[in-house]
């Protein structure tokens, strides 16, 4: 019984979710219910009620694009159920992003050490160019 009293006293009005939904959207009473397969004074009841039966919902989702069972998960008692599974995930998640950083820190210097080696590369040919021309031009002046 404890349960179903939980269950019961979800802290969601889904009737003023669609009504907002449905206004954002600037569907008409009678589209809307059209598309539901209600009357309209029965989408009007849906607007006030706090519960809908999940196959309306499911058609109400697919008119609006948007899942309207979120909703229920984001709240309690299904919202501590679903962080109980997630929990687990969500650290690895965490750990996951932990390392990515670290990596992109790494990847970082390493492209730093990189670019630093290049320029010493490049210094290091231009002092050999110029030893090279120096002798070069050492062995091609004339003797004494």
């Amino acid at each position: 019984m404890e349960l179903y009293v939980n269950f019961c006293n979800m802290f969601i009005h889904i009737g003023q979710i669609i009504y907002r939904l449905i206004k954002q959207k600037g569907f008409k009473a009678k589209f809307v219910a059209e598309q539901i397969n209600v009357s309209e004074s029965s989408l009007f009841k849906i607007y006030t009620r706090e519960t809908i039966d999940i196959d309306k919902l499911i058609r109400l989702s697919v008119l609006l694009e948007t899942n309207l069972f979120l909703h229920y998960t984001e709240s309690q008692p299904l919202k501590s159920i679903f962080d109980k599974g997630t929990a687990p995930l969500r650290l690895q998640i965490e750990q996951q992003q932990k390392s990515l950083v670290q990596k992109d820190k790494r990847i970082n210097e390493l492209e730093d050490m990189k670019d630093t080696l290049q320029k010493m590369i490049m210094l290091m040919e231009n002092q050999r160019s110029c030893v090279c021309r120096s002798i070069s031009n050492k062995l091609n002046e004339p003797s004494l």
